[in-house]
């Protein structure tokens, strides 16, 4: 049987920054690792990093160049992960996605992927939503360091499980009236997510990532058929 991959990305492209506010260090940073794609096998998986492409240190017009650069190498996987959800969906809802309409004959790319990190329910109520409205091809959650149990069936609801006046009715349609998901179902968020990443467990003190919490997720997924990735645990 063939093992777990050990990753769900490959590469970390160093495109921005960690802390830069000045759109100069930015171009800088993005200039000198430009070379490094080049040298990549096609079907790499690359990890735009290590700072956050959406936090508020990277100015719009870096963000438009990243992703153009993105657009120009089909051949590699860009896997885009943000703790900034509100930004990144505000970003495609504003002038960038119809200047990047203008540069990009096809958008959103089939090569790059956006995702969000979860930790906790306030983290996945709050996000995946935002993911959700934003233009992707694909779109996938990370689950890491959990500190409690996690509900993802209001974000993996398929058709006529739940309805209105339900308490876990998908919040996009509790008091719409008529409901905007498709067909009239109660499952807006059903085909927005396309992917769950469950992070390999971190131990030790503070920690308490508990089996049962992963268990839960892992159910989840498997009964409403979204992909799960579980990295393979290094060798000690």
């Amino acid at each position: 049987m063939m093992s777990r991959p050990l990753h769900w990305f490959d590469h970390i492209w160093n495109a921005v920054g960690t802390s830069c506010a000045r759109e100069c260090c930015a171009m800088f940073v993005l200039r000198r690792d430009l070379s490094v794609l080049k040298h990549l096998q096609a079907g790499t998986r690359v990890l735009v990093g290590p700072s956050d492409l959406f936090g508020s240190h990277v100015p719009d017009p870096i963000i438009r160049d990243i992703l153009l650069i993105m657009a120009r190498n089909p051949r590699l996987r860009f896997r885009v992960l943000t703790r900034n959800a509100y930004r990144m969906e505000q970003w495609f809802g504003c002038w960038a996605s119809s200047e990047l309409q203008q540069m990009v004959e096809d958008w959103p790319l089939v090569n790059v992927e956006l995702g969000v990190l979860i930790r906790d329910q306030d983290s996945a109520d709050s996000y995946v939503g935002a993911l959700v409205a934003t233009p992707a091809q694909h779109r996938f959650i990370v689950v890491d360091r959990l500190k409690g149990e996690v509900d993802l069936e209001e974000m993996t609801c398929p058709a006529g499980v739940y309805s209105q006046d339900q308490m876990r009715a998908c919040s996009i349609c509790v008091g719409t009236e008529p409901p905007i998901c498709q067909d009239g179902n109660y499952n807006a968020l059903r085909e927005g997510i396309d992917e769950v990443i469950l992070a390999a467990p971190v131990l030790g003190p503070g920690h308490s990532d508990e089996p049962a919490w992963r268990g839960n997720i892992i159910g989840q997924c498997n009964k409403n058929n979204v992909s799960i990735f579980r990295p393979r645990p290094p060798n000690p």
